[in-house]
């Protein structure tokens, strides 16, 4: 029963995760929303499916837990660079700073 528990966990932290790849602007602007929605909707059935995955026989929850938390960690080395897509700001003086926007 503490599959069940670690992996709600993980599909929650998925969903903050997936907030804080989008903070860091590491995903193209034009972009967020489907990106937003594909993570937070697997980040919730994986707490869903929690449950009946805590069920299986006993080899396979550890199986599916290392098998998730591989992928988490392989994921963020596939993303670009982290600032690659945020706007040009200009210092103009000490307290006016000029933020250039690019068409999105």
């Amino acid at each position: 029963m503490y599959f069940v528990l670690f992996l709600s966990i993980g599909g929650i932290a998925g969903m903050v995760n997936c907030m804080i790849c989008v903070v860091e602007m590491q995903i193209e602007p034009k972009k967020i929303g489907t990106v937003l929605q594909l993570l937070m909707t697997c980040g919730s059935m994986m707490s869903g499916f929690s449950m009946f995955f805590a069920l299986l026989p006993q080899p396979l929850p550890l199986i599916i837990l290392c098998f998730l938390v591989s992928l988490g960690v392989a994921i963020p080395f596939m993303l670009p660079e982290g600032g690659q897509f945020l706007q040009a700001v200009t210092k103009i003086n000490a307290s006016i700073t000029q933020i250039e926007l690019s068409e999105i």
